[in-house]
């Protein structure tokens, strides 16, 4: 048996009621200790946008240290924004405060490569470190789920959104009008209502015209999405 104190890293610091631990536990709550500030991800929620393109987030979740101490995260500052990107294409999504995300935390230091890029000696011994995170848009509670067919993919930006369903048909609605209604109604006006002036008076489109129409109306049925 060997004897812990209440400072595990300091073996003159008399331990309140002489506890007597055996070594394996002892080690187990060294190692506990160490993981409290061993950071991989956190739930984080956007609170400033900077003009340098990073962002501040706030971690979502408490830190609950060894003695049973539970505590908030600080606001972590000049963030990296991870969007889907490389080097001729990028999805720019528009965050914004309040907005809820990833916050991934880095194995090294980012401050030298975040303003250089390409491989570099971080010149810093930290890990895992709040200061190192990377912010990724994009995580809902359950309440909050996205709504939608499971199967579809879905843009959506303030009134807009786009349905990308795997059939390869298409849904574009603004909130009030949707893109392929509206066209249905065109075809409609074209087959039913739609005349040329002519000398013998108003006349429907001539046979070969009314079935290129046809054919044209067929295959914008095949990307019409439900």
């Amino acid at each position: 048996m060997t004897q812990v104190f209440n400072n595990q890293y300091d073996a003159d610091t008399p331990a309140s009621g002489g506890e007597t631990l055996p070594l394996d536990e002892i080690i187990k709550r060294a190692i506990d200790r160490a993981f409290e500030d061993f950071h991989v991800w956190l739930p984080a929620q956007v609170t400033k946008i900077r003009d340098n393109g990073c962002v501040d987030v706030k971690p979502l979740l408490k830190r609950t240290y060894s003695d049973s101490k539970v505590v908030e995260l600080p606001v972590i500052q000049n963030v990296l924004v991870g969007y889907p990107s490389g080097e001729d294409y990028w999805v720019k999504l528009p965050v914004a405060v309040g907005d809820v995300g990833k916050a991934f935390f880095c194995d090294k230091s980012l401050d030298l490569w975040s303003h250089k890029g390409g491989v570099v000696d971080p010149q810093d011994a930290r890990q895992h470190d709040l200061s190192d995170a990377v912010f990724v848009p994009g995580l809902r509670v359950v309440p909050n789920k996205l709504p939608g067919n499971a199967a579809d993919m879905v843009l959506h930006n303030g009134s807009a959104e786009l349905y990308i369903q795997k059939t390869g048909k298409f849904r574009v609605t603004n909130g009030i009008n949707e893109l392929f209604n509206l066209l249905d109604q065109l075809f409609s006006l074209l087959e039913n209502d739609a005349y040329v002036n002519t000398m013998l008076g108003p006349q429907k489109f001539i046979a070969s015209t009314q079935i290129k129409l046809s054919q044209l109306q067929a295959k914008y049925n095949t990307l019409k999405g439900s």
